[in-house]
């Protein structure tokens, strides 16, 4: 049998361990791209939309890749909430 079988069948509070650590470094990275979404924007106040292409794809990136950030992170959450829900119930 393989480790990664092995990893499956580790105690709840180990599940719930790594996912608040997950969580915690994912909403680490949220911020960032938070903040890297709001020098874009304040950088983009004196730009017209599609004037600048390279300007305009990075914007384009940082959105989409924050928004994917965003759905991660949720899922996380999400996590952490079922294993604290699971075990104070089991």
């Amino acid at each position: 049998m393989s480790d990664d079988a092995g990893s499956s069948l580790k105690p709840k509070s180990d599940l719930s361990l790594e996912s608040r650590v997950t969580l915690k470094s994912d909403i680490a990275v949220e911020a960032l791209l938070v903040a890297a979404l709001a020098v874009y924007f304040i950088l983009a106040e004196s730009q017209a939309v599609g004037s600048d292409m390279l300007f305009t794809a990075v914007g384009a990136v940082l959105m989409a890749l924050a928004t994917f950030w965003t759905l991660n992170t949720v899922g996380d959450v999400i996590e952490v909430v079922a294993a604290r829900r699971s075990s104070s119930k089991g």
